[in-house]
């Protein structure tokens, strides 16, 4: 039996002893997190909020298997933010979804929203090289929607069978009428719920999953009363992407007693806000070098470099690749490193052919 062949589908329950104390440190961990982010300038904080946004749709995406260029997606965030557009191909696609359900927090969640996003995501009207109905629920034209797990040398397993395609109506109805409505549950709790009962409902042809992630911020955003993303549900659903699965699968063939899931999702949940330092330290660093190097007397070309530096640099900063970045001699450029160096930015490490630069700090 699936979860919505209950006769009192879906009205879910959980034990409210067992999820105290998840529920609780998530709660903690979300006002230690407000807190380092409060210290932040409104700069650094609009900027922490582009890297969120971007990994948040890098990572969503890559959970059902689509690859995303995470800096032509930090692009197309900043793009957006400054001035919105129609999305023209999945990149732009997949972030116009994103920050509507982000940016527009305090207005209703309805059905042209939900098939906006839709759209969105599939501009092209193809996944994986098929065509599929976008902005619209699917049919069973070619028999129920099923989500089936293939092995080489094995049959297919089918993991799950969504509803009739004729109860998508209905079904939507009562989501959107919870998703809506004002209650006591914690927006948390929330999240859980109404992401565990969009992806039961499996709406779409394709892209169910993202959706419901968006949906997640959508509530948490609500919740928060700011749009401003300081951490990534999804990026750590990607980390840990088996257990997602796994829990998803039993949730859907068990009980409307959701405890379980709601258990692993405030667990998730907390632990995205841990790992959320690693990018919050990464723009107090930026932050700190910047307040350092304004008062300095520094050539655009070093700005240039220290800028790319501190904005995931791949390798180690040596000579040559700051005079490709620069278009400047090799002499020009070992001469601004170690005039960073003299002004305490950079260090110098290793000697001849092995010699690099590295901030300060490091």
């Amino acid at each position: 039996m699936y979860i919505y062949e209950h006769p009192d589908w879906p009205h879910f329950t959980w034990d409210l002893e067992r999820i105290f104390l998840p529920l609780t440190e998530a709660v903690h961990l979300h006002g230690v997190l407000a807190g380092r982010m409060e210290a932040l300038t409104l700069e650094s904080r609009q900027e922490a909020n582009l890297l969120f946004t971007a990994h948040t749709v890098v990572s969503s995406c890559a959970i059902e298997g689509e690859v995303l260029d995470l800096s032509a997606v930090k692009a197309s965030v900043g793009r957006q933010l400054s001035a919105p557009f129609a999305p023209e191909h999945p990149v732009d696609g997949a972030v116009a979804a994103y920050l509507d359900a982000s940016q527009r927090h305090a207005d209703p969640l309805t059905l042209d929203r939900l098939h906006s996003w839709h759209r969105a995501l599939f501009p092209t009207g193809q996944s994986g090289g098929r065509n599929i109905a976008t902005g619209t629920f699917r049919d069973d034209s070619k028999g129920r929607m099923q989500v089936v797990s293939y092995s080489p040398g094995f049959a297919p397993i089918v993991l799950y069978q969504a509803p009739h395609a004729a109860a998508l109506s209905g079904e939507m109805d009562r989501f959107l009428s919870y998703l809506n409505g004002s209650d006591m549950t914690h927006p948390f709790i929330k999240a859980a719920i109404a992401h565990l009962w969009f992806v039961a409902i499996h709406p779409y042809e394709d892209g169910n999953g993202r959706i419901g992630r968006a949906i997640i911020d959508y509530i948490l955003a609500r919740g928060e009363e700011n749009e401003l993303r300081f951490y990534s549900v999804s990026s750590q659903i990607l980390r840990e992407r088996h257990d997602y699965y796994t829990l998803l699968a039993c949730t859907q063939k068990g009980s409307l007693d959701i405890t379980d899931w709601i258990i692993w999702f405030l667990h998730c949940l907390a632990r995205s806000m841990t790992n959320a330092k690693e990018i919050v330290a990464s723009v107090l660093r930026r932050e700190r070098f910047y307040r350092q190097a304004a008062t300095l007397p520094l050539s655009k070309n070093q700005l240039t470099v220290l800028a790319r530096y501190l904005d995931d640099f791949i390798g180690n900063l040596t000579s040559s690749k700051y005079a490709k970045i620069c278009k400047v001699s090799q002499d020009t450029a070992t001469r601004d490193l170690k005039d960073l160096c003299n002004k305490g930015l950079f260090t110098q490490v290793g000697a001849g052919r092995s010699t690099h630069y590295v901030l300060k700090e490091e």
